[in-house]
């Protein structure tokens, strides 16, 4: 994700981390107690082979205008201008034709105390007093996709690291993000669920597991509890600059088992060739199904796959694309067993970055669901 912090790791390390991580896999861990509270995949658009993929989206779309997010200053002082009907009504258009059932809608990152200013129904909001705009976009949604689901994407970045200040191990922080998503799933906005993005997500992290439950807790019957979870790669987890990059076997199972939902970035790894990020990511899905159902069987899971174009040391787009991403996970479905009736889909990062051609390629290798 553009949000995401990068710690340093050299490729040929990373590919040893991977054959470990297919050793490990051998070994088995004690099943943790799961949680259920949304509904599961529906069973027979599963049976059918048939998928409904998520997305994350724009901020721009919660605020009702064409602007982006700030913490300290109201988007609407600058008088932005509206989203067209047009512009929506082709996103609307778009989420349908492709299968895209989930959508996390960015609503802000969090600020000290977990609280998240939202603009769109202060008094500078045009529809201060009035219907948030989300919810317009909500019905529209639905008219066109029945069953489509908006969530809640709320960013944020741990105390102690790269311009991180949310400090978990404080309760009034974690108190305040659970009101914030009590709030966010309410009559007022509407959405589905909330999806936590907290980054990084540090390997034997209590205070986030702490948040979880708290979260959980905090949401009303049926709404969703969604994640955005990392990679695998037990044994070499704990190393300091692999804590906030990967996670363990036993780490994973218990974040699966508070959560209803867990989209996985599987992305952004450093491999220089697309081979072997085809095989990584064949086994990253494989580990990542196999365990989270294991903690939870009720859960809901996506698979990551980038379509955008940003350059770093840690993501090349010629490596790492719709196309290398697709073609490696389709291949590994055959061997992903009982937590293949848990994948609804793909995650696509992002909305905002794919094209029509990536689109093209996600149908034709992941038939969806018809609205």
């Amino acid at each position: 994700m553009a949000d995401r912090i990068r710690a340093f790791i050299r490729p040929g390390t990373l590919l040893w981390c991977a054959v470990v991580c297919s050793l490990a896999l051998l070994v088995g861990l004690p099943r943790t107690p799961g949680r259920a509270r949304a509904q599961p995949p529906a069973a027979g658009v599963r049976a059918a082979g048939l998928y409904r993929h998520a997305t994350w989206a724009k901020y721009q779309w919660f605020a009702g205008a064409q602007t982006s997010y700030s913490k300290t200053k109201s988007p609407y002082i600058d008088k932005p201008a509206a989203i067209p009907d047009a512009m929506r009504a082709d996103f609307v258009k778009t989420m349908a034709e492709n299968g895209v059932g989930t959508i996390f809608f960015f609503v802000g990152s969090l600020k000290e105390g977990g609280e998240i200013p939202l603009w769109p129904v202060t008094e500078l909001s045009p529809w201060h007093g009035q219907e948030a705009p989300i919810r317009r976009m909500q019905r529209e949604l639905q008219k066109a996709a029945p069953g489509t689901r908006t969530l809640a994407w709320i960013g944020g970045r741990h105390k102690g690291h790269e311009r991180g200040h949310i400090d978990l191990a404080d309760p009034a922080t974690r108190a305040g993000i659970a009101a914030l998503s009590r709030r966010l799933t309410g009559p007022e906005f509407g959405f589905d669920g909330v999806h936590l993005n907290i980054e990084p997500t540090l390997e034997r992290d209590e205070h986030l597991l702490a948040l979880l439950d708290d979260v959980s807790k905090a949401l009303p019957k049926g709404k969703i509890l969604s994640f955005a979870g990392t990679m695998v790669l037990p044994y070499v987890a704990s190393l300091p600059k692999l804590r906030d990059r990967f996670w363990s076997e036993g780490y994973l199972k218990e974040v699966a088992a508070r959560v209803d939902q867990m989209a996985f970035m599987t992305y952004d790894t450093a491999i220089t060739s697309p081979a072997v990020f085809q095989w990584f990511l064949a086994l990253q899905a494989r580990t990542l199904l196999s365990l989270s159902v294991e903690a939870n069987p009720e859960i809901e899971l996506f698979l990551g796959v980038p379509s955008y174009r940003e350059e770093s040391q840690f993501h090349n787009s010629d490596i790492e694309n719709v196309g290398t991403a697709v073609d490696a996970l389709s291949a590994a479905l055959p061997e992903i067993g009982s937590g293949r009736a848990n994948l609804s889909g793909l995650a696509v990062y992002a909305s905002w970055t794919t094209s029509e051609t990536d689109w093209r390629v996600i149908r034709e290798r992941f038939p969806v669901q018809s609205p």
